[in-house]
């Protein structure tokens, strides 16, 4: 995986690992988010924002919670 600026792997890095491990792509996960691809690609690079809709999108395509999927973006939640 190819690290960020702070020594962690990148957003997209993470994704594509985890699309790697279950056998599908960033075309696939476009599709499942209901996005183009070049679209996915600029969010997941940071050029473009997630929004709510995109993140619940990506968690369920991906198996994941959605928290999970805002903590790789570097969202919190305040309490």
């Amino acid at each position: 995986m190819s690290a960020g600026a702070e020594g962690r792997p990148s957003v997209q890095a993470v994704i594509r690992h985890i699309l790697k491990g279950l056998g599908k792509n960033q075309s696939w996960l476009a599709s499942e988010m209901g996005i183009p691809e070049g679209s996915l690609s600029r969010k997941l690079r940071g050029v473009s924002p997630l929004t709510a809709a995109e993140m619940a999108g990506l968690a369920n395509a991906l198996d994941m919670d959605v928290r999970m999927v805002m903590a790789l973006f570097g969202i919190r939640l305040k309490r």
